[in-house]
């Protein structure tokens, strides 16, 4: 079973559609993409998976996780 990193947008009562609710952690990334947090990290390390690091916490987006899976782990 494939898991979507596509997350509905939530638009508010003008329609505008905030890009920070795409923003989620290595984390939360691993958890919906069912690999390792770890295995991210070493993806993001080596601009695999487009991620920046904020602080201590490396930080991506639905699409570009979307993105990563895409090339490297759907067949």
């Amino acid at each position: 079973m494939m898991v979507s990193a596509r997350k509905p947008s939530v638009a508010d009562e003008s329609g505008h559609v905030d890009p920070l609710d795409q923003v989620i952690s290595l984390a939360e990334a691993a958890e919906i993409a069912g690999l390792s947090p770890h295995t991210l990290t070493q993806q993001a390390k080596r601009s695999r998976l487009h991620a920046k690091k904020v602080g201590h916490t490396w930080m991506t987006t639905r699409h570009w996780l979307a993105l990563y899976l895409d090339a490297h782990h759907r067949a």
